[in-house]
């Protein structure tokens, strides 16, 4: 008997282990299955070809998960990548920081809404997100008229093809953005707010939290993530287009979700999500260089991120 009680205390104390450096494990393993998959996975180029690929997903998610962690969701970030990328063309001609300007104020002002609907307008987040989502992506036909429109804007091509030390530019950004993200949700007030009111928002508003504003601030602040998210997409594509960023919202939940965040709110990190956007960049990677037919990727995807979330959760035994 004690023989076997020594082996589940040992199982049990590796638990927290496995359940903190849970994303970075998987990680690992997909690096090493990707490898072994094809000898080109790890060539600069290539490497440099997946940074590209999750920059996009790593910046939104950054926003989803604040967002996530105050327990709401936000639906309407893909829409509010096609919404900028046909404004930043569309814009284009009075020059870049006007036209990022623009973008970046847009993309505030949808996120702003969500949250004035989720806060006072007492609407559920899944439904006020779903409705903006709605919003943006026809507002984004009505002014592209459903036809793309071309980049000739040299500092956008400049912005989406060049690199620094080896590293593309948008890949910089995001390292930026997240580190810059990461330091605000540890070293500053409002940062711990934000998992308390996820945690419990009542016992967070009996300390003197204000929920209102902390709720209407991360919706902004997923707004503007998203915005920059259209602007590397039209400086990487070199196109805007209405259909931009069709399914961007499910892959930054998938990212959020795989860095170890709870839907429910109060648990998880930028630094656990950008790990999760790596993990489906390496996934969507391989599967690219493997052959596996684009339709069959998503469907892949899936199966693997929900077995993921569920070893998880038998692991973390929540």
């Amino acid at each position: 008997m004690k023989p076997a009680r020594a082996r589940i205390e040992a199982v049990s104390g590796l638990r927290p282990v496995v359940v903190t450096y849970a994303s970075a494990f998987i990680f690992l393993a997909t690096v090493l299955a990707a490898s072994q998959v094809s000898p080109v996975f790890l060539s600069p180029n290539n490497l440099g070809n997946v940074l590209s690929q999750v920059t996009i997903t790593g910046i939104i998610g950054l926003g989803m998960t604040l967002v996530i962690l105050t327990g709401g969701i936000d639906l309407s970030v893909g829409a509010v990548v096609a919404l900028v990328s046909v404004l930043m063309t569309g814009t284009q001609q009075y020059g870049f920081f006007p036209s990022v300007t623009i973008a970046l104020a847009v993309g505030a002002t949808v996120g702003w809404l969500n949250g004035v609907g989720v806060v006072y307008g007492r609407m559920q987040p899944f439904i006020m997100t779903l409705g903006m989502m709605t919003v943006a992506r026809g507002v984004a036909f009505v002014y592209s008229g459903g036809a793309p429109m071309a980049v000739e804007l040299e500092a956008l091509n400049v912005l989406g093809g060049s690199h620094f030390v080896g590293v593309p530019i948008p890949g910089l950004i995001f390292v930026v953005l997240l580190v810059a993200a990461g330091i605000f949700m540890a070293r500053f007030p409002a940062g711990r707010h934000i998992y308390a009111i996820g945690s419990n928002p009542d016992a967070a508003r009996l300390a003197g939290v204000s929920v209102p504003r902390h709720l209407i601030g991360v919706y902004t602040f997923s707004g503007v993530m998203a915005a920059v998210g259209g602007i590397v997409f039209v400086a990487q594509q070199g196109v805007g287009m209405a259909v931009a960023g069709v399914g961007y919202e499910l892959n930054a939940i998938a990212a959020v979700v795989l860095g170890g965040a709870s839907l429910f709110g109060g648990e998880g990190t930028v630094y656990g999500t950008a790990l999760g956007a790596a993990i489906l960049g390496v996934l969507g990677n391989m599967m690219n260089l493997s052959g596996v037919n684009p339709f069959a990727q998503d469907l892949l995807k899936g199966i693997i991120i929900i077995s993921v979330v569920l070893i998880r959760r038998v692991i973390g035994g929540r």
